[in-house]
């Protein structure tokens, strides 16, 4: 009797358990939703990763890389019919739109002395391109202010006329030399500014400053976690 009771309420936990895990089952349907979600990711992923890394100029990619999953998300899925994608999908477009319907000023100055980005091609509107060639000239021209503003012995014996003429110089052949072509993983644009450092040291200067900064706080959060691992009692 105990025997048979123990055998009837082992099988009967057993189907219980069955309908239990049969539910959580994902169905065709499902699995399908699932795949092209993880389609519609893929671009963000390593959008992430990219800006995400911490031995490489990021900063000047940020915009391009944005404006590149802004305009993937427009082009590539206009037939798309399940509706819990298109809805992900109309989700992350409206708010990649309206966070990054324009692009900070520091970003903007960072795409400009990255030679492969400088003429600013990403950024649509005309007007706006001359609006942010006037913003990165107007801050060329008030970190010159703050060089000239710190004395030193080769400022003392030059002409302030000679020094702005070579500033403006380097300003105008920067402008004037062709975008550089390669792969975003293949050029580091500091790299490219030391080696030019002779030509445009005011510039280069300048440049370091805004191409130096991080894209995401990414890095420094990975430090203080590491530095947490090794800190911390566990």
């Amino acid at each position: 009797m105990a025997t048979n009771t123990l055998s009837y309420d082992a099988k009967f936990n057993i189907h219980n358990d069955g309908i239990k895990f049969q539910s959580k089952i994902l169905n065709d349907d499902e699995w399908k939703t699932l795949y092209n979600l993880i389609h519609l990711l893929y671009e963000f992923e390593k959008a992430t990763a990219l800006l995400g890394g911490s031995n490489y100029v990021t900063l000047s990619a940020m915009f391009p890389i944005i404006q590149w999953l802004i305009y993937n998300l427009h082009n590539n899925y206009s037939n798309i019919d399940d509706t819990t994608i298109q809805a992900v999908h109309n989700t992350i477009l409206t708010d990649m739109e309206k966070r990054w319907g324009t692009s900070p000023r520091y970003a903007i100055i960072a795409l400009f002395f990255d030679p492969r980005f400088k003429l600013l091609t990403f950024i649509e509107e005309r007007n706006l391109q001359q609006e942010n060639n006037i913003l990165i000239e107007n801050d060329f021209n008030e970190f010159i202010i703050q060089q000239k503003s710190k004395p030193n012995m080769a400022s003392f014996f030059k002409s302030s006329m000679n020094q702005d003429s070579v500033i403006t110089s380097e300003f105008e052949n920067y402008l004037f030399i062709p975008e550089v072509y390669t792969n975003l993983e293949e050029f580091d644009p500091i790299t490219w500014w030391k080696a030019q450092k002779s030509t445009y040291p005011t510039l280069c200067l300048l440049a370091c400053k805004y191409l130096g900064i991080p894209a995401s706080s990414v890095p420094s959060e990975w430090a203080f976690s590491y530095a947490g691992n090794h800190v911390t009692i566990k």
